[in-house]
């Protein structure tokens, strides 16, 4: 009974290691964005149809929605397809712009410069270093600061009467701190995933001993 497990042991060892060398870590991760994404998209489709609100539902909310709708066949395929797994940089890369896109244009629906809508921002900026790294991530960071920058700035216009100088400052003000935070969610995540793929590589360095052991 001790040799036929010694026996079996080398295959699956094979078999492990052949899914953590060809399965990629962000292919582990995308389908729970692709939830994140379809709860957005059900709770941006809830607020446009519930009664009373659609009557003053904002053409920016349908582009939004839109968008982000649009962006659910792919994210589907990214997340659940083998043969999607090593799509090339661009899709992922129009998909983080997309979604940078939609997110601004449900912004730019919100009454209130300080909305906590802004942390839809999150998934573009999360999905961007998962799959390409964090030098796609600071670039995400880059146009969703330039993105929600507009969004606060056109806000505090439509509100109050300020002069320029004076939205200008309040604008930094809002913003400096939801910078900061998407700064720290981009480190943190980084870091994240280096320590995760260390501890991937080490299984695989592991199990390929064990094997030439066995």
């Amino acid at each position: 009974m001790i040799r036929l497990r010694m026996t079996r042991l080398p295959g699956s060892l094979a078999v492990w290691q052949r899914v953590l060398e060809e399965q990629p870590l962000f292919s582990a991760i995308f389908p729970y964005l692709f939830v994140l994404r379809v709860l957005i998209l059900a709770a941006a489709t809830l607020y446009a149809w519930l009664p009373g609100i659609t009557a003053r539902t904002s053409p920016l909310h349908l582009v939004g929605l839109s968008l982000l709708a649009l962006t659910i066949v792919p994210a589907y395929f990214l997340a659940f397809s083998s043969r999607w797994a090593h799509a090339s940089t661009w899709v992922h890369n129009a998909l983080v712009l997309v979604d940078i896109a939609a997110v601004t244009f449900l912004c730019m629906v919100g009454s209130q410069p300080k909305s906590d809508l802004y942390l839809l921002y999150c998934l573009p900026i999360v999905a961007a270093t998962l799959r390409i790294g964090a030098r796609a991530g600071l670039t995400a960071l880059f146009y969703v600061s330039i993105c929600y920058a507009t969004v606060v700035y056109a806000h505090l216009g439509q509100i109050y009467h300020l002069r320029v100088s004076q939205r200008l400052l309040t604008s930094i003000e809002i913003i400096a701190p939801r910078e900061i935070f998407f700064f720290l969610l981009l480190f943190g995540w980084a870091l994240a995933i280096r320590a995760i793929e260390r501890r991937r590589t080490r299984i695989t360095d592991f199990l390929t001993y064990t094997e030439c052991v066995s």
